[in-house]
């Protein structure tokens, strides 16, 4: 099922550029999102995998902070640098694309279908540090 987004790594992102490559990345993701929700809800249901309101308005106010601290700094220190330019379309576009699509996507999604798995198959919690994960 994964296997056609290889390319997307190897070929596709190195090589592109402009809006086409940020249109492949976007249906990169979706793919991969619609694979990990194929495979997973055949099984499991989503409170299996991890999808919950459990602690979730923490985790957005302590992401908010640290952007807000990085902007802070970026904004602080003289780089000697012409500042970026601000373009807010273009900055929700990227926040929607990295919270909605990468962050469940491979870190809420893909991790607890493998959670999920290596506990079916018997594995106990000790082997999550196989994904450099704490747990």
């Amino acid at each position: 099922m994964f296997l056609p987004a290889i390319p997307a790594y190897l070929w596709v992102w190195p090589n592109m550029e402009g809006s086409s490559a940020e249109i492949f990345q976007n249906l990169a993701y979706i793919y991969v999102l619609a694979g990990t929700l194929w495979i997973g809800l055949r099984r499991y249901q989503l409170h299996q995998l991890g999808v919950n309101k459990k602690g979730l308005g923490i985790s957005l106010a302590m992401g908010l902070l640290i952007i807000l601290g990085r902007t802070l700094v970026i904004l602080a220190v003289d780089w000697r640098l012409s500042p970026p330019q601000f373009d807010l379309p273009r900055l929700l576009g990227e926040a929607l694309f990295y919270f909605g699509l990468v962050g469940v996507t491979e870190e809420l999604l893909f991790r607890g279908l493998i959670y999920r798995a290596l506990e079916d198959w018997g594995l106990s919690k000790k082997s999550r540090f196989f994904f450099l994960d704490s747990p």
